[in-house]
């Protein structure tokens, strides 16, 4: 599974192409139809920012990214207490009175935390930290940090219509969002925008496509044509027709690079893929990828492991499932997990202090239960290390 983002994008991206070939004179007869709605390019924003929630230091790497339904805005990221460097997920946006509600995810039944507060002229975020349960709340304060590499965040949306001119049509929706390393380095910014690309788009477009921005346009064309062939394909053969309420037909993919942690000359990047294409619902999946940025090179698990670790990590990774969804000890995983017990893929990411892996929808649980972040102290795996690595994180 350590692909997984990788192989949704490039089956969707084959896909299309292989498909749109075939409807290609059909697009080139009318050419309006394949006129997107909403065109933009936008400026979004990355901040890399550290502080103190009550008095214990923290760290939070925060984006602010457009929607691809509207014109509106979201934040999503992660924290983490500096100690113990476990990441948590947020989420959030800007509520009715003006302030920044950034939601802890939670899990399943559990009420989640939350961050509210306001950004400052100087891009500083303070307010209270509220738990879940109210019974708790602790001031906060997290300024721009220095700490890590510097990036700049874009992002492109677009919407069609299926039907054009329909006032009763399903839309498509197109949203691919990127990071671009903007360091004073510009040999590190090129190793970084590299892996980046090759995250992004898979090897193969990436060998194609040195700009992203070009990629995206080809990618864009050929989903947009292939949707408005399926929509009228299926207004021909009667499968549907535009007295209908047609939302299943309203298709999205949403392809995004976003940042795990960013501290020195460790890097760890998601990757990850959405796509709903009609059904109960959408499949979406993070492959995972971490960086040595002083080294310039992508870490392997074997870099950070010794070997064997497979038949030997399950125990650290039962105790972060019951740590994480708080089943005690005599529960089985199976009130989670669909078995009693979990191996590590390779689908991992590192701090510096602990490793995790990411588990895709289906992959080890339901799809409720969404994707699983499982957290590994390197302090409870020490004999598990590779020495030189653990010399380089000093456990």
């Amino acid at each position: 599974m350590r692909n997984f983002g990788q192989l949704v994008l490039l089956f969707s991206g084959l896909l299309i192409i292989l498909v749109s070939c075939s409807s290609k004179n059909d697009s080139q007869q009318d050419s309006s139809s394949t006129q997107t709605t909403a065109t933009a390019q936008r400026q979004t924003q990355y901040l890399h920012m550290s502080g103190t929630v009550g008095d214990l230091p923290v760290s939070l790497d925060l984006m602010l990214e457009p929607s691809p339904y509207d014109t509106g805005w979201f934040y999503r990221g992660y924290y983490y207490y500096e100690a113990y460097e476990a990441l948590i997920a947020l989420y959030g946006s800007v509520d009715s009175t003006g302030l920044v509600v950034l939601t802890e995810v939670s899990n399943w039944e559990q009420t989640a935390n939350t961050f509210v507060g306001k950004f400052g002229a100087d891009k500083s975020f303070s307010g209270t930290w509220k738990s879940g349960d109210n019974t708790r709340e602790l001031p906060f304060k997290l300024s721009l940090s220095n700490s890590g590499l510097s990036f700049t965040h874009h992002a492109f949306v677009d919407s069609l219509a299926g039907i054009p001119g329909h006032a009763r049509s399903p839309k498509s929706f197109f949203r691919f969002d990127w990071m671009e390393a903007a360091s004073d380095d510009k040999a590190l910014n090129t190793f970084v925008n590299d892996a980046i690309r090759a995250g992004f788009l898979g090897d193969s477009l990436a060998n194609i496509y040195k700009d992203i921005n070009k990629a995206i346009a080809v990618l864009k064309t050929d989903y947009f044509a292939t949707y408005q062939s399926e929509v009228k394909g299926m207004l021909a053969e009667g499968i549907i027709d535009t007295t209908e309420e047609m939302n299943s037909l309203n298709y999205e993919t949403d392809q995004s690079v976003f940042i795990y942690y960013n501290n020195n000359d460790l890097l760890t990047v998601g990757y990850n893929s959405y796509y709903y294409t009609g059904g109960a619902h959408g499949m979406h999946g993070t492959s995972v990828y971490s960086y040595d940025l002083a080294a310039r090179k992508e870490i392997e698990i074997t870099d950070v492991l010794k070997p064997g670790y497979e038949n030997k990590l399950g125990a650290a990774l039962a105790k972060a499932v019951r740590s994480r969804y708080q089943l005690s000890a005599s529960q089985p995983l199976s009130e989670i997990l669909f078995e009693d017990q979990v191996a590590p893929n390779e689908n991992f990411g590192l701090t510096a202090k602990g490793i995790f892996f990411v588990y895709a929808p289906y992959e080890i649980a339901a799809y409720a239960a969404g994707e699983i972040e499982l957290f590994i102290p390197f302090s409870e795996i020490k004999a598990m290390l590779q020495p030189a690595f653990a010399a380089k994180v000093n456990i």
